[in-house]
């Protein structure tokens, strides 16, 4: 750990050390395609929203979360906050990427591991009421509607914990640790990624060709990819530096 944060971190016996930076860099990579993923979901899931009808025996709404957003303006108001926390959170995320892909940044700070998580928890918050909010819709898309609102509970608890676990990091640091639980993290946000297109491809298989919503989700996973092998090329260009830079011992030369 370094004096203004966690740098390159000591690894196990016959092990080299772990560059926690690229770590980080990855799980924020990870968890700006997984936000994406999710803002697209919500503008679906508000597309195919269609007003149910108050029933005659109940006389109240059979929606997953009643009148949760009674008008357009509570909506429009989440909404907006909803984009614009989302637009924040890539732009920083692109920010640190760009600069550990570009070896301008060499350490993560406590406030930078503490950010994301949180900005997060408070991203699923917001899906979790539009979600509630667009729940109506026809009886076809209704299964759908159930399972993306299951997912974004799930999805909540999960991040929660993870809340959890940087948080106790960052007041106790324990480097192997904090070097698990963000592989996790970034693990947990590729897969969870997956779970949310396959609830797309549902929404959209009545009017875009499976297939082609196929081949862009392919794309879509190809271009995160190759963004990911860029930032691992970085890691080795880095290796390299300090390599050149390490001195050389001029007796060993001698013979």
């Amino acid at each position: 750990m370094a004096g203004d944060g966690y740098g390159t971190l000591d690894g196990d016996k016959g092990k080299a050390p772990k560059n926690f930076r690229l770590e980080w860099a990855i799980a924020l990579l990870f968890g700006s395609y997984e936000i994406t993923v999710s803002y697209l979901l919500v503008i679906i899931s508000m597309a195919y929203y269609q007003k149910e009808e108050i029933t005659e025996e109940t006389g109240i709404l059979t929606n997953l979360c009643g009148s949760l957003l009674p008008d357009w303006k509570s909506v429009a108001v989440i909404f907006t906050f909803y984009t614009l926390v989302y637009a924040g959170v890539i732009f920083l995320n692109t920010l640190f990427i760009r600069s550990t892909r570009r070896l301008m940044g060499f350490t993560v700070s406590t406030w930078q591991i503490l950010l994301h998580p949180f900005c997060r928890l408070i991203i699923g918050l917001l899906t979790f009421f539009l979600t509630c909010g667009f729940s109506e819709t026809t009886a076809e898309l209704k299964p759908i509607n159930r399972l993306s609102y299951i997912l974004c509970q799930v999805v909540m608890v999960v991040d929660a914990g993870f809340c959890i676990c940087f948080t106790y990091l960052s007041m106790r640091p324990n480097e192997d640790q904090l070097s698990r639980v963000t592989t996790l993290w970034g693990a947990r946000q590729l897969i969870i990624t997956q779970f949310k297109y396959a609830i797309i491809v549902c929404f959209l298989s009545t009017h875009v060709n499976v297939i082609v919503q196929v081949m862009m989700i392919f794309a879509g996973n190809t271009f995160i990819y190759i963004c990911w092998f860029q930032l691992v090329r970085s890691e080795r260009k880095n290796k390299n530096i300090y390599k050149e830079e390490q001195p050389i011992d001029v007796n060993s030369n001698q013979s």
